[in-house]
């Protein structure tokens, strides 16, 4: 008699009459297709008993838990694209007025590298001369006891002694001091010239408007760290209502905002927009 229980080759699930095992690859193979589509709109819904739905609806984003995840993902997404929207505009508005700053010490330092160059030129004209064995004509200066010339070399007492100088004449001491305030201005007007050029690749790049946050933040902290202190001077003196980190502080400026922006508390009830908004064009910030 056959045995109903082992009907050979009449098994839709199995081979040779082996019941086969139920699992998430085939556990809705029996169902109908309206049963799946109710499973579906269950699993969507976030209450389907089968898990495979649940997993396939949530790895899709169509459970409330993941719409809602989605939702805040691409909250902070615009967020964070908005704010540093707005970083880069107020960082270009911070480099047109530091360029302002450095023309105006540019031009400062030209006028007082004129006038101290006039003085160092009128100092050697009212200094004592000698002419040297070899017939060249010196301006040399009294240091204690001793006769030095323009270089610093000392004057041998038999050419010419201390005592030999006028004493309204121009002192060593008033030379060198004369020759320092000319180097540091010299200096100083390289690093503006310098800072020129910086302050001009900075533009290009922050104008790109491709720089990330990381980016920015480099870009900024290059500009701080190489300004001159009389670019620093001219700008606090200009814009008193924005100032710039002191000069021993290491500038972070991108970084606050973007930490700001990790917390995304749900929008307000109140929230007169709270949908997902995009960065709209700025207005050139006021000089």
């Amino acid at each position: 008699m056959p045995n109903r229980y082992n009907k050979p080759n009449d098994n839709k699930n199995g081979i040779g009459g082996v019941a086969e095992t139920t699992n998430i690859f085939n556990a809705s193979s029996g169902l109908s297709q309206a049963m799946q589509l109710k499973l579906a709109i269950l699993a969507m819904n976030g209450t389907s008993p089968v898990s495979i739905f649940t997993d396939i609806a949530a790895a899709q984003g169509l459970t409330p838990e993941a719409k809602e995840k989605r939702e805040r993902e691409e909250r902070l997404f615009w967020r964070h694209l908005e704010e540093l929207h707005q970083e880069q505009q107020r960082f270009m508005q911070q480099l047109d007025r530091l360029n302002v700053a450095a023309a105006e010490a540019l031009r400062e330092n030209e006028e007082k590298l004129r006038d101290a160059r006039e003085k160092l030129d009128d100092m050697r004209e009212k200094a004592y001369k000698i002419t040297m064995p070899d017939g060249t004509v010196v301006s040399v200066f009294r240091d204690g006891d001793k006769v030095r010339n323009e270089t610093g070399a000392l004057v041998s007492p038999d050419v010419v002694r201390a005592g030999d100088l006028p004493a309204n004449a121009p002192t060593w001491k008033d030379w060198t001091e004369g020759n320092k305030v000319v180097g540091d201005l010299e200096r100083e007007h390289d690093a503006i010239v310098k800072y020129q050029q910086t302050l001009e690749g900075a533009q290009e790049k922050a104008a790109s408007g491709d720089l990330s946050a990381d980016e920015l933040d480099a870009l900024e902290r290059n500009v701080q760290k190489g300004m001159p202190e009389s670019v620093r001077r001219q700008y606090g003196a200009a814009y008193p209502d924005d100032p710039l980190p002191a000069a021993e502080e290491t500038p972070s400026l991108a970084r606050p905002f973007m930490r700001a922006a990790e917390y995304d508390p749900a929008p307000a009830a109140n929230d007169p927009a709270p949908e997902i908004r995009r960065p709209a064009a700025s207005a050139p910030a006021p000089m």
